[in-house]
């Protein structure tokens, strides 16, 4: 499917007042999901009455990928979901400091754009990449998640007397390559593997192919880069997920037998980011994530594609093991706070409502009071955004949440079968 970016002149109505995340609303929004739920669902029956298969775990078996790509849909949807009834709960808290300040909060749903940036871990990168390398103008990024390796240039321009970061150009393979599909026997066991030679080799080709100019995603225009750019790493995704399993439980052996794969696989074509592994922590992810939303809400400010007002304060992401806030403080410093809600435990999310207006010892450690007409925006940069690829999904959301009643009155019985 070709990818899409946000190509809009104004942006402010990707930004939602947490406000409008009212019961009432959020109602609405439910039902549309429950909806779009059981269209997957029962396009699964479909394609199983098609093959003639009567039981999902032999689908499961027999067609790993076309079930993949259905449970990675039905899992951002239902991860929409938990967001959505955790942003509720967020507007719905009795918790007097929150409600002190929630009203100025808003949530931001730009997923991303052609010119000015996108909220993700590898923007974050390249702003500080650039801020350290003033006379550089391009670096590679090698983004490695769970559904394999996107290589990823970005550029630093000048506009309106402004340094403007963007992604400048991608390459996302339909094989699966990257360190996610890897098999170490007795420590990572994934499901889909690719041999360790083939894979690389896989890497090596795809990586020299993107450089040159020769490969490129279906509509990108083909770019030739400087053969000496400056290529980094960042891993996350499954193999990540193993790697901080190994930590949480200290064991040393797993842990440094996967560092030491990935230090061979990546040996001579890359390097991991400044004062890190090539796997990177949740806190370093939070806070590229956070840097790079802040950069491109700047971006898109300076050209006057966005409200002044709107200030970035806070990053949230839902992972497939964890999700996490990331708040700007008062102080310039940065506070965490992760739970165990996540895209696979998404009924877990009052833990990190918990975590938020009650275990924090003030709310306005880490939220900047707003001054004048400031509106505080939690930038979005999860899985699910992605659902908003669709514009008619963009849409219908929309309009839910902002009190379009055209969902309200769905029941159970409404519900296609």
């Amino acid at each position: 499917m070709e990818k899409k970016v946000l190509d809009d002149n104004n942006y402010d109505k990707y930004i939602i007042a947490l406000r409008y995340f009212n019961k009432t609303n959020v109602a609405n929004v439910m039902n549309f999901l429950r909806l779009e739920i059981n269209k997957i669902i029962r396009n699964l029956q479909s394609d199983m009455g098609d093959k003639n298969i009567t039981n999902v775990q032999d689908f499961k078996i027999h067609y790993k990928k076309e079930y993949a790509v259905i449970m990675e849909n039905y899992t951002k949807h239902k991860a929409l979901c938990a967001t959505i009834l955790l942003f509720s709960d967020l507007y719905n808290t009795d918790n007097t400091e929150w409600t002190k300040v929630n009203t100025s909060v808003h949530v931001g749903f730009i997923k991303g754009t052609k010119k000015y940036g996108e909220p993700s871990a590898s923007m974050g990168a390249a702003v500080k990449y650039f801020h350290v390398n003033k006379d550089k103008t391009d670096v590679l990024y090698l983004n490695c998640k769970t559904d394999g390796i996107t290589y990823q240039v970005y550029t630093k321009r000048q506009e309106h007397d402004k340094n403007i970061v963007f992604l400048n150009g991608e390459y996302k393979p339909k094989k699966n390559t990257g360190p996610d599909y890897l098999f170490v026997k007795g420590f990572y066991e994934p499901e889909i593997s690719v041999e360790y030679t083939q894979n690389k080799f896989q890497m090596i080709y795809e990586l020299s192919g993107f450089i040159s100019g020769h490969l490129a995603d279906e509509n990108e225009p083909k770019k030739v880069l400087n053969a000496d750019i400056p290529i980094f790493a960042i891993v996350t995704g499954a193999i990540r997920r193993e790697w901080s399993k190994a930590i949480a439980k200290e064991n040393k052996t797993k842990k440094d037998k996967l560092n030491a794969l990935i230090v061979e696989y990546f040996d001579n074509f890359s390097r991991p980011l400044p004062r890190s592994d090539y796997t990177i922590m949740h806190a370093v992810e939070g806070l590229l994530q956070l840097e790079g939303s802040q950069k491109m809400y700047n971006n898109l400010k300076n050209a006057k594609r966005l409200n002044n007002n709107y200030n970035v304060f806070c990053a949230f992401e839902i992972d497939l093991d964890r999700s996490r806030f990331v708040f700007f403080t008062n102080e310039g410093n940065y506070k965490l706070i992760t739970s165990e809600f996540s895209m696979d435990n998404v009924e877990d999310h009052m833990t990190l409502i918990t975590s938020i207006t009650k275990k924090s010892p003030s709310i306005n450690d880490f939220f900047i009071e707003p001054k004048n007409d400031l509106k505080n925006v939690i930038a979005l940069n999860s899985g699910p955004l992605l659902l908003f690829d669709n514009e008619q999904f963009w849409n219908e959301f929309s309009a839910a949440i902002n009190g379009d009643k055209k969902y309200e009155y769905i029941t159970e019985h409404d519900m296609p079968k």
